[in-house]
This record gives C-alpha cells, sequence and structure tokens, in this order.
C-alpha cells in the first residue's frame, strides 16, 4: 500500500522527501495513507537550496552529498521502510550521529536486514538502497 501511495504520488510528478514509518498512517482496517506531505515538492528532481534539518537516516546518497531529491531517492526511503517495518520500529542506524550516519552511507555501506526478514524483502531493501540512483527501482 505504500509503494502503492508512492506510485500515485510519482505519477503526478511530487517528489515526497521525508518516507518514514513516522509519517504513514494505519486506520483499524489496516489500510495505509501516506502523511506529512511539508517537504514534499512537484516536479522529476528538486535541489535543496539551502541547509535546513533534513530526516538524514533516510535520505539517499545524492540527497545527503548533493541536496538532489527525486522519485529514486523517495524509493532509497521506501528501503528505509522496510527496514522500520522489518525491524518493529528500530530506529534506522540507531545509535550514531548524524555525521556517522553521513559518513556509513557515503562509503558505500548499508543498514544490515532485522533478523527474520524474508530474502524477497532482504533484495528489494539492497536494490532501494543502490549507490546509483538509476538502478533503483521504480514504484
Amino acid at each position: 500500500q505504500i509503494a502503492s501511495g508512492m506510485n500515485h504520488l510519482a505519477s503526478l510528478g511530487i517528489v515526497h522527501r521525508d518516507l518514514a514509518a513516522r509519517n504513514v498512517l494505519v486506520d483499524m482496517h489496516q489500510v495505509c495513507r501516506l502523511c506529512d506531505y511539508g517537504l514534499a515538492r512537484e516536479g522529476a528532481v528538486y535541489m535543496r537550496a539551502h541547509a535546513r534539518s533534513m530526516p538524514i537516516a533516510w535520505m539517499s546518497p545524492e540527497a545527503i552529498s548533493h541536496g538532489t531529491f527525486s522519485q529514486q531517492s523517495d524509493v532509497w526511503a521506501f528501503g528505509v521502510v522496510l527496514y522500520e517495518i522489518y525491524s518493529w520500529g528500530a530506529q534506522p542506524y540507531g545509535g550514531m550521529g548524524t555525521e556517522q550516519v553521513i559518513d556509513f552511507v557515503r562509503n558505500g555501506r548499508r543498514l544490515p536486514a532485522p533478523v527474520g526478514t524474508p530474502d524477497s524483502a532482504k533484495q528489494l531493501m539492497t536494490r532501494c538502497w543502490s549507490a546509483r540512483a538509476d538502478e533503483r527501482p521504480t514504484f
């Protein structure tokens, strides 16, 4: 359902920029709804004009290094959401500070798949976290 919602945003040319489990509401019928569009921008690619507080743990390498956000950076964040789901809500990069997370991602390292994650989900997370944005899956 999350991927379907993100596909809808992508079809409208909207980049969410803040996809995280905290921004997915689940109703009593177990229907997921995306929320918090405060950082969302229209356009295939958005470049941040100035520094501000951003959700580093969900940001792709190109977003961290160049302030470039796209549907592919939203796909990266979707991989982190999968990590959150399969870890039962663990904080991504728990115990690391902002600079440590930045170095971790820039050096090509990735979150480990939580124990019990199905192989298909592990493979999807790995694809979502490709260093090259054009190698990531689409929604």
